[in-house]
């Protein structure tokens, strides 16, 4: 088997691209796995072995044909179903069933509308086999790991579920879970929230675009002018006082800021913002993308942005908290972000934790090495259709620390 084939990343890094890796892992799958039959006999090993044995007597002589899953004991003569009381209980379509186990176990993240091409069955049936898989691994994130409010994942709720109230955005529904987690609806819309969502969007800037906030060059002109009248120079002082208390809270940067303050209730578009501010559209655009993830605005249709609301659903000040071991969860909110904008172009807040499992199984390939998650659905018991249709994502959704990244 040849090596897996790397495609060129930013700044000359070399990467498998996610399609290079389905491509290779699937045909791969395929040499090993090329029947129902072999899917099948996978499937029923249990533990670490590959011999069927009697559930009763425990007995490895057993007579089996290949591909079945059932056998009978030549010792207590009773039969034995090998995924019974398993994950696997009762599945059609063993092969799908392995298949997408075997591409997660590699690290390849594959959406139901592209699996279900790749196996040749109902995007329906694909998307459940997924949803069930991924709430496999959610069940296993440490309980005592570290959580953040779902509402920073705002960005990315860009499909509807049942839980979306009618002819509403998708961001309703996290709207609709923060009116009734604030206690205290009064103070949506505090300054507080803002400042903490400027704090938040200069953190972003400067560590992962290199932004910084610009001082102001007025001070040596207020300290040595002898032209302003006291008015004017208290005016202005007590502006810069504001301007440093900005900066030393996390202030935004002189781009962000431009963009933020030529932005209003009403939509504005990225050519139009490029000529109000005189900025390049690509500063322009790595702009928007700080402040759509610190939730100061709002992308809408069309490539238009808007301010965001100042209200319940915005970010609260222990949004982007560092967990116990002080590792701070900033990195891991964005790559999980630009794994669901990358792979799935937006979901629905109901299934936000089953695909933050999803993040985890795919970058954490020490904990998710090929064989894991097998063995943790022979070890787990069958989810049923209506578990996944009834699950909620909590307030409150569990993330990795920086260490597992």
């Amino acid at each position: 088997m040849p090596p897996v084939p790397f495609v060129c990343g930013p700044h000359g890094a070399s990467f498998p691209s996610n399609d290079v890796k389905l491509a290779f892992y699937f045909a791969k799958f395929n040499a090993e796995f090329p029947t129902e039959e072999h899917c099948i006999e996978e499937l029923c090993r249990r533990a670490d072995t590959s011999l069927p044995e009697c559930r009763h007597c425990g007995n490895s002589l057993v007579n089996k044909q290949f591909g079945d899953r059932v056998s009978r004991c030549q010792n207590c003569s009773r039969q034995t179903w090998h995924t019974a009381g398993t994950f696997f209980e009762g599945i059609r379509l063993g092969r799908a069933w392995l298949a997408a186990i075997y591409l997660m176990e590699h690290g390849v993240f594959v959406s139901s509308s592209r699996f279900h091409r790749v196996l040749g069955i109902a995007q329906s049936t694909a998307l459940n086999m997924l949803q069930k898989l991924r709430a496999i691994i959610r069940m296993h994130m440490d309980d005592d790991g570290p959580t953040i409010s779902s509402a920073v994942f705002v960005t990315v709720f860009r499909k509807r579920s049942f839980m979306t109230p009618a002819k509403a955005h998708p961001r309703a529904e996290q709207e609709e879970i923060d009116r009734i987690s604030h206690d205290d609806p009064s103070a949506a819309g505090s300054g507080a929230v803002k400042d903490v969502a400027a704090s938040l969007a200069a953190d972003i800037g400067a560590r992962y675009f290199g932004r910084s906030v610009e001082k102001s060059k007025q001070k040596e002109h207020v300290s040595g002018s002898s032209e302003l009248d006291e008015a004017e120079l208290g005016g202005t002082a007590g502006a810069l006082a504001a301007e440093d208390s900005a900066s030393r809270q996390g202030g935004l940067s002189g781009h962000e800021k431009a963009i933020y303050d030529s932005l209003s209730d009403k939509p504005v578009a990225v050519d139009k913002l490029c000529d109000l501010t005189g900025l390049e559209a690509a500063d322009v655009a790595v702009s928007l993308l700080i402040l759509e993830l610190a939730q100061l605005v709002n992308r809408e249709p069309g490539d238009h942005y808007v301010r965001c609301k100042q209200g319940p659903h915005s970010v609260t000040a222990n949004s982007f908290r560092s967990d116990d071991s002080g590792n701070n969860m900033t990195v891991t909110v964005i790559a999980s972000i630009d794994f669901v904008i990358q792979h799935c172009h937006g979901i629905s807040r109901k299934y936000l934790q089953n695909y933050l499992a999803a993040y985890w199984c795919y970058s954490d390939r020490a904990t998710w090495r090929p064989g894991s998650l097998l063995k943790l659905c022979r070890q787990s018991p069958s989810i049923k259709y209506a578990e996944i249709l009834g699950y909620v994502s909590p307030p409150m959704v569990k993330v990795l620390s920086e260490s597992h990244c």
